[in-house]
């Protein structure tokens, strides 16, 4: 059980026994929170809950805390308890506590603040899912590392996790990329050929129609068969998503499952979706289109379905079915999808359709990305992937790695738009993040091997003789890590773990500098054992970290 937990589990009690005694039913008894106090003099936890209580016990909050304090119990996890102004309840916790836990992350390494069981509870974490129109570029990279991170995170919670790609291979989009590389074969066989402003002109075209090229130098492709178009096209888009699952490799993202939008048209998924629909009085058809009646279900408006002009689907038509598909066949209890910004008026008409589906729509957790750009010397950059003009993953990474590309991009929360300094993640030195955390864990590793050479062995080292400011501070960081996990698993925001990685690092740094780990003196040999013991447990925790974050933990710098 979590310290916050067990803190609110105890605090909980004494309410009841103080409502109770006051003769007051416990069901009104308001919810409230165990949480870090800002400045650590107050404590390792706190609560406001006196404060609450005012209204409701028409008392003074320092008289109600006083009471609640009272009743709370004597316990080995608390060392102190005391009351602050106007109505604060704080907690610290005891040195035995807190030395176990140290313990516990020696004994435990991985694992450590992992649950001791498996979740039988599946969830789906949906991320990328780009049209496959060409190779990725600096607008998907975002939500490419973030949904990748959360995966990470509730795996390493013990969830049943599945990574999907949802490819979108059915749409108009797809369309303009077949027509788009038939002009770029005809170029690469010499022949007439006409982009226009309507195709993608990007190298990645250029270059998945010369490998294809010399299939069709006997084929006449300016009035091409429909049968030869869908195979060039399925050819290209297969090619892509090569292409594609190699750009993803580069920043360590690989998915358990690619799930086609073509497959739901193929089985007569989609056209079930539709009759379905049908059979809730919920389409009509108009202008020879089908369309959805969103708006007197709350929606701004209403929205086609199936187009007119083709009879092809909508965007939204097949996603609707998508998402049936995942909570009705493949039974996910949780499904979280990573989105752009542009959309966000998607979540209310989708939440509202998987309602009138019979599917609990409080299922579904939609993450919106907002736009990110770069700086550099150079200035900042816009793209757009049809002009060809797009920052490609690949060529970030190789600019400034694959670390510090998935550092960068977890650094903000989703919805907070970002400038991404390269200059700075090129940097060796304090200003770079990435560099800072990863410097570290070097210096940790690299005291641990002194500890091998010198031949001292601390495992029987005294915690206890850890009370300097720096030493306790760091511990105290330490132990916050599970804490981390169980919130972020609550609330997906995985900036946290960035966070506290550079916080840990400030901590780990000034301790590094202000404190001789292994002293030669042999006079001090128990204190030499007992840092070697800190140092030990502080990197397994940033070990830990930089694995969920997906990024190198190097022995050496």
């Amino acid at each position: 059980m979590l310290i916050s937990e067990f803190l609110h589990n105890i605090t909980n009690k004494a309410l009841e026994d103080l409502l109770k005694a006051k003769g007051i039913d416990t069901n009104n008894s308001p919810d409230f929170i165990i949480e870090k106090p800002k400045n650590s003099d107050f404590g390792d936890f706190a609560t406001s809950l006196p404060l609450q209580l005012s209204k409701l016990l028409s008392s003074n909050p320092m008289e109600i805390a006083e009471n609640l304090v009272s009743l709370l119990p004597d316990c080995k996890e608390i060392e102190k308890l005391s009351i602050a102004k106007p109505g604060f309840i704080n907690f610290s916790l005891s040195k035995n506590w807190i030395n176990n836990e140290i313990k516990m992350i020696l004994v435990s390494e991985k694992d450590y603040g992992r649950p001791l069981e498996a979740k039988n509870f599946k969830i789906q974490v949906e991320f990328v899912s780009v049209n496959p129109t060409g190779r990725l570029h600096l607008g998907h990279m975002r939500g490419a590392v973030i949904g990748s991170t959360i995966a990470n995170l509730l795996e390493n919670q013990r969830f049943n996790v599945q990574r999907e790609y949802y490819v979108n291979d059915a749409g108009n989009q797809m369309q303009i990329f077949g027509n788009s590389i038939i002009e770029r074969i005809k170029e690469a066989n010499g022949a007439d050929f006409n982009v226009s402003e309507d195709h993608y002109k990007g190298e990645d075209i250029i270059e998945i129609a010369k490998e294809l090229a010399p299939n069709y130098k006997n084929y006449n492709l300016e009035n091409v068969e429909d049968s030869t178009f869908n195979e060039i096209k399925n050819k290209a888009k297969d090619k892509c998503i090569l292409k594609i699952k190699d750009d993803l490799n580069l920043i360590k993202i690989k998915h358990d499952s690619w799930f086609y939008e073509s497959s739901l048209i193929d089985s007569n998924y989609f056209s079930d979706t539709l009759q379905n629909l049908d059979d809730l009085n919920l389409t009509y058809k108009k202008d020879d289109a089908l369309w959805i009646k969103t708006e007197e279900l709350g929606d701004e408006r209403d929205n086609v379905l199936v187009k007119s002009s083709d009879k092809k689907p909508t965007y939204f038509a097949t996603d609707i079915a998508y998402h049936r598909n995942k909570f009705e066949v493949r039974n996910f209890e949780k499904v979280i999808d990573l989105w752009g910004a542009d959309h966000h008026g998607h979540i209310k008409r989708m939440e509202i359709i998987l309602e009138k589906l019979g599917i609990d729509s409080k299922k579904l957790i939609v993450l919106l990305n907002q736009i990110v750009s770069l700086k550099s010397s150079s200035g900042i950059s816009k793209f757009s992937k049809r002009e060809g003009t797009s920052i490609l993953l690949k060529d970030l990474v190789g600019e400034i790695g694959s670390d510090a590309c998935r550092f960068s991009f977890i650094s903000r929360s989703p919805e907070s738009q970002m400038e991404i300094d390269i200059d700075i993640f090129k940097k060796q030195s304090s200003e770079n993040p990435v560099f800072y955390i990863q410097y570290a864990h070097a210096r940790l590793s690299s005291i641990l091997r002194s500890s091998e050479y010198f031949k001292i062995k601390f495992d029987d080292a005294d915690i206890n003789l850890l009370i300097s400011p720096d030493e306790i501070n760091l511990i105290k960081k330490l132990i916050e890590y599970p804490e981390l996990l169980n919130r972020i698993t609550e609330n997906l925001n995985v900036h946290e773990l960035s966070t506290y990685s550079l916080e840990l690092a400030q901590i780990i740094h000034k301790f590094y500098e202000k404190n001789r780990v292994i002293d030669e003196d042999l006079a001090n040999i128990e204190q030499t054992k007992s840092r070697l013991l800190l140092v030990k447990a502080s990197k397994i925790i940033l070990s830990n970290l930089l694995s969920l974050m997906g990024m190198e933990s190097p022995e050496k710098m």
